[in-house]
């Protein structure tokens, strides 16, 4: 009988970063054990199952506590999971997953999260107690690791984004993909653009069409990039209106491995979202960071990347500034090509260890 796994994670919410994990996760375990029983939580089941080939549950149906306990391993698949920031009822979600899967007496595999912020004792309590009974725990940045130390998880290991993991299109592909954006025929270095709505977004509107305008003045095309729909689309949106230049909005809707192929043909990233940064650098392109969350600010240190602020105090002049000396570095594009080698190859052998688990 083939061994069954049930992947938890943000899973069906068309958010591509979340997407993009799923699609990694179910690549790098089917390739390394390809009878593989797979079911995945989703809030769009029947899409999940229909683009990854997977078994998928409503990750909001009573069927879920059922799931667990016709499964070997749960794996708490990617993402930053464990955080009351959003709200302390999508904490508590997570919770009653990890406690289902124990009190079911299933393994439980923490497969390369983020942590934190977790600001309430009660939260920091639950996670301590369920991740120190965790088969295993692997996390993907240096300082949810500490976060874990200080919550007395001692056991957690270093890994990378499983993003790392997922391969891009192939030239052909690649090209229809290119040709369908209309980017072949674009002169100039392309920059694409990644924004997502967080707080009052005025201020970020004004200040990223700024800095992008004097961009677009001097040569750079200027390419949004939405990671989720149709929020990311409004915003941009809003920050083409402001610009006093032309620039573009990307067309399609894509698969995780499709958009990592295009952004692999920009010459530059500005990226609020943390998995906008991560196909970049995994296609070896720069970037600079806006930060709305720890999650980015960590990335950027880890690849040595800039950040130029944050969503709420966004200051044009020092964005303009960022990218112009991250392009400059004639060296950047080499380092982050060998940095996303090394990331890949430490993916890889999480999800051995993983399998080895079963």
């Amino acid at each position: 009988m083939a061994a069954r796994v049930l992947i938890a994670g943000y899973y069906g919410f068309d958010n591509a970063g979340d997407e993009a994990i799923a699609e990694s996760l179910v690549y790098a375990l089917r390739h390394l054990r390809p009878d593989l029983d797979i079911t995945i939580l989703s809030a769009q089941p029947a899409r999940t199952r229909a683009a990854l080939d997977v078994n998928a549950v409503d990750r909001f149906s009573p069927t879920v506590a059922a799931a667990i306990w016709n499964t070997d391993t749960v794996i708490f698949g990617g993402g930053t999971l464990l955080q009351d920031v959003t709200s302390f009822r999508s904490l508590s979600y997570y919770l009653a997953i990890l406690a289902l899967a124990e009190a079911s007496r299933r393994k439980v595999v923490v497969y390369a999260n983020g942590l934190g912020p977790i600001r309430s004792p009660l939260g920091r309590f639950l996670v301590s107690r369920l991740l120190r009974r965790a088969t295993a725990v692997s996390l993907r940045d240096r300082d949810s690791l500490e976060e874990a130390k200080r919550l007395g998880i001692t056991e957690a290991r270093l890994t990378s984004d499983p993003v790392f993991l997922l391969p891009p299109a192939d030239e052909p592909e690649s090209e229809a993909l290119r040709q369908r954006e209309k980017w072949t025929g674009l002169q100039g270095p392309v920059v694409g653009v990644s924004v997502r709505p967080w707080g009052e977004n005025s201020l970020l509107v004004s200040r990223l069409a700024q800095a992008l305008d004097r961009l677009a003045s001097e040569g750079w095309q200027v390419v949004f990039v939405p990671m989720q729909h149709p929020r990311d689309v409004e915003l941009s949106r809003q920050v083409q209106a402001t610009m006093q230049r032309p620039s573009f909005l990307m067309a399609g809707r894509y698969r995780p491995r499709q958009l990592l192929t295009l952004c692999g043909h920009l010459d530059l990233m500005i990226g609020l979202r943390l998995h906008a940064l991560v196909f970049a650098v995994s296609q070896g392109v720069p970037v600079v960071g806006i930060s709305y969350d720890p999650k980015v600010d960590s990335f950027l240190r880890e690849v040595g990347c800039p950040r130029a602020g944050t969503a709420a105090s966004l200051d044009a002049e020092v964005l303009y500034e960022c990218c112009q000396r991250t392009v400059a570095d004639p060296l950047l594009r080499e380092l982050l090509r060998t940095q996303a080698e090394n990331y890949r190859k430490t993916a890889w052998t999480t999800a051995r260890s993983t399998l080895a688990m079963l």
